[in-house]
């Protein structure tokens, strides 16, 4: 009786691995295991031993470990090219010429269709740093010409108010010419700050012909009392 006891919990024991074995045959079919295929072929050698459940448990658990990280590799390869896209649309907006980073940044997107994703977040990394690079030294040109620019208009504004010249209009200009430069609007800071400038130089001019008039005027009303 004994013996049929025993007979019977190795075969139900026996009967619960074979299930187990399908469950976990039916969880490996059902993984996107593309670049695994030397554990998979180790795996499917041994899933069909009931002796092994345990081990087969173990390596399929290892398996999904694998293809969890390589999704979230593929995630950061992902995100790591779209920053870089982001980086290169803004140097293209300031209309710089970055072939080298579109080069690295199509080779990132080639390896990452490929699987390669360490090696596309490496390329990928390399053209941001480029494009930025070039973002920087253009940034920090317009930045100076704006300071420049800034400067000149600064410097006319003071002669126009040393000649009494109303200056209002280009106070409230040069005003907003430094705002843009606060807050690194370069391109439109400059814009203002020459518009000042102009302006001024204008007036100034104006004023110096309109004194130089007076002047000859004066001479000749001078000339005509003279001659009387």
């Amino acid at each position: 009786m004994r013996d049929l006891d025993l007979i019977k919990r190795k075969f139900e024991e026996y009967e619960r691995k074979i299930q187990r074995l399908k469950e976990l045959e039916r969880e490996l079919n059902s993984l996107d295991t593309k670049g695994f295929e030397n554990e998979v072929r180790a795996i499917r050698s041994k899933i069909k031993d009931p002796n092994k459940v345990n081990q087969v448990e173990r390596e399929i658990s290892e398996l999904k470990q694998k293809i969890e990280a390589r999704e979230r590799k593929r995630k950061e390869a992902v995100k790591v090219i779209d920053d870089a896209e982001t980086v290169l649309q803004k140097a293209k907006g300031l209309n710089l010429l970055i072939k080298d980073a579109e080069r690295m940044l199509n080779e990132a997107k080639s390896l990452l269709a490929k699987g390669d994703y360490a090696s596309a977040i490496e390329h990928a990394n390399r053209s941001k740093r480029t494009a930025e690079a070039e973002i920087y030294k253009r940034l920090k040109y317009l930045r100076e010409e704006a300071i420049n620019a800034i400067s000149k208009a600064q410097s006319m504004l003071q002669n126009a108010k040393n000649l009494g010249i109303n200056t209002k209009w280009d106070e409230e200009k040069l005003n907003n010419a430094k705002l843009k430069l606060n807050k690194k609007d370069f391109s439109n800071a400059t814009k203002l700050a020459n518009e000042c400038k102009n302006s001024l130089e204008r007036k100034i001019n104006e004023y110096k012909q309109r004194r130089a008039k007076q002047s000859i005027d004066l001479a000749y009303s001078k000339i005509k009392e003279a001659e009387k």
